[in-house]
């Protein structure tokens, strides 16, 4: 089944009218914004690359119009600047996208992982205050969990919080974070109390990006670009009305945080490293489509989508049931990240030595140098594919947890206590 397929061959005919109605005011508007149309040789866009001021005006435009057209952050509620439609329309809008090239990457962080956060653990004001300009494209979010030595291990995070009058005093370091240089606010995980256990000392609290003391460094990758950054928190004030939850409760907050990411780097990356109809074109324009060994690539690589689009339509009908984003999550997580390593692989193959030295002045020709660089990264963010794989293994499956470090056995509660492995 294509993700370009028309809405009859998504399996929606039971739709009611006022969907229906909706899927074509829809994709009406969609067709009037000049959206670059993804094709079988397209894939989905030269992500590896970092973002810069022109990128970011172009985002904050579509998004002020999604949202004056009512299409944006349609199941949220209306105080909170969405529609309040139940979550069925969600799963329209992303049938009718599928086949456009949004420049909406910059909010994925927001839209994903920040705002269904504070949508679940913040105050009303809280709500109120972040959350519309979130959905108009007035301000960009980024995540401030990772640190140089706190990453799968996240409730180690070693930036301090320290009470101070009408507020808190966060200094430390975060690493890895997705589009920090543009973002206005971040969601930081900071420890609050070092005398409790580690996943007890914890709070969760909104980092205004131009405090004084934040300062944002591009981090530089193998692929040349800087798509991420390192940020240093030096004495920056946080007001208690940015706390997220209360303080020594923030491991329950980052964890609707961290199940969410998992949902959204599944589906959000399913296609990134390059789709199987696009490794056909490459294949058919080199000439090397009835190569015994590739065919069997392309035939591997078929399989893996059909199982990713099988994954995401799973998660979709849990979420039209009303169901939070649960462990389950992390199947289509790791399904996502090896399924881009293998296609990526599969195209450098084709391409052969183009692949890897080109003409700097032919443009585009570093695509697939980009993919295959890109792609380890992806079994890093939202959890290493071996922390993934424990949080099935034990999670999902019901098998035994490993031993920690000290031989002990500890068993696991989802009350923000002890957590999975994984989510450590």
């Amino acid at each position: 089944m294509s993700i370009f397929a028309e809405p009859e061959e998504r399996g929606l005919l039971d739709e009611a009218p006022e969907e229906s109605r909706f899927r074509t005011e829809l994709r009406a508007w969609l067709a009037e914004q000049n959206l670059p149309v993804l094709s079988a040789s397209d894939g989905a866009g030269r992500t590896a690359e970092e973002q810069d001021e022109e990128s970011v005006r172009r985002t904050k435009e579509f998004q002020c119009g999604l949202a004056e057209a009512g299409f944006a952050a349609l199941s949220w509620p209306e105080e909170c600047g969405g529609r309040g439609l139940p979550s069925r329309y969600e799963l329209i809008y992303q049938q009718e996208i599928a086949g456009y090239e949004l420049p909406t990457v910059l909010l994925g962080v927001g839209f994903g992982m920040c705002g269904p956060t504070i949508l679940r653990h913040g105050t009303d004001a809280q709500r109120k205050r972040y959350l519309p300009p979130l959905v108009r494209g007035d301000e960009i979010w980024c995540q401030l969990f990772s640190e140089p030595g706190a990453g799968s291990d996240l409730a180690s995070v070693r930036s301090r919080a320290t009470r101070v009058d009408g507020g808190w005093r966060v200094s430390g370091q975060k690493v890895w974070t997705s589009g920090g240089r543009h973002s206005q606010f971040g969601l930081a995980l900071l420890r609050c109390d070092p005398s409790l256990p580690k996943h007890a000392g914890l709070m969760v609290a909104v980092v205004d990006m131009a405090a004084p003391g934040v300062d944002v460094r591009p981090l530089r990758q193998m692929t040349g670009h800087a798509k991420f950054d390192e940020i240093f928190l030096d004495d920056v004030f946080i007001p208690d009305d940015q706390v997220v939850g209360a303080p020594t409760e923030g491991w329950t907050v980052a964890r609707t945080t961290l199940l969410n990411e998992r949902v959204s780097v599944a589906g959000n990356t399913a296609l990134r490293g390059g789709s199987f109809a696009m490794l056909v074109a490459a294949a058919r324009a080199a000439g090397k489509d009835e190569d015994p060994l590739l065919r069997g690539r392309l035939a591997d690589a078929w399989i893996d989508e059909l199982v990713l689009g099988l994954l995401r339509e799973r998660t979709k009908r849990a979420i039209q049931a009303g169901r939070t984003p649960g462990p389950e999550g992390s199947v289509g997580k790791l399904a996502a990240s090896r399924y881009i390593q293998k296609a990526s692989r599969t195209g450098v193959l084709i391409h052969g030595e183009n692949a890897t030295a080109w003409d700097s002045e032919d443009e585009g020709v570093d695509e697939w140098a980009l993919r295959l660089c890109a792609a380890p990264g992806l079994a890093i963010g939202g959890g290493t594919d071996e922390i993934v794989m424990n949080i099935i293994g034990e999670q999902v499956l019901g098998l035994p947890r490993e031993p920690s470090v000290n031989g002990a056995r500890r068993t696991a509660n989802t009350n923000g206590g002890t957590p999975p492995k994984g989510e450590e």
